[in-house]
């Protein structure tokens, strides 16, 4: 990949908006990224239940080659917004303008994503302690299933906080 340098001294891919706030905690993140190959994160942040927990679950980033380019329907990918911030969801589709994303969590989609944008993707998750390759024939299935059930999330998620709450009163 083709990088340039920022007056900081950081590199950055060509073709890195300069309109993207810079971003310290990313900034970080992509040095050791290049320094050691992949990079352990603790999950923040709901836009990826029911796969991954705020603050329960972790997932392994490598970085993102140009011959994983463009991403799989169902991969979960690690990006830069254009308002500087991070975000990592899964892949609905590639497209000419980069890769249109959606949270697990959620029902609207995002993007597209530039490829510019787009510098890691998951290869492992963190969930109950366990370790689960995401190139895993359980995984490849869960993610196109969940990717499969989008437009009836509103409807999931409403069944299955009626279940909590029905749940959690007969626990009481």
């Amino acid at each position: 990949m083709e990088t340039g340098l920022t007056e900081t001294g950081m590199t950055f891919p060509v073709g890195f908006p300069a309109a993207a706030p810079r971003n310290p905690q990313l900034d970080a993140l992509r040095r050791s990224l290049a320094a050691l190959g992949s990079v352990t994160l603790t999950v923040t942040g709901d836009s990826m239940v029911p796969t991954l927990h705020h603050l329960k679950d972790a997932v392994v980033l490598t970085p993102l080659s140009d011959a994983d380019w463009p991403p799989k329907r169902g991969q979960i990918i690690y990006a830069q917004r254009a308002d500087g911030s991070q975000v990592m969801h899964r892949v609905l589709k590639a497209v000419s303008g980069g890769a249109i994303l959606s949270g697990d969590g959620q029902v609207w989609l995002e993007g597209p994503i530039p490829r510019e944008r787009v510098f890691a993707k998951v290869t492992m998750l963190r969930r109950n302690g366990k370790m689960v390759n995401v190139e895993s024939r359980a995984a490849l299935i869960y993610g196109r299933a969940w990717l499969a059930l989008r437009p009836f999330r509103r409807k999931i998620f409403a069944i299955i906080k009626i279940i909590r709450r029905n749940h959690a009163g007969q626990a009481g």
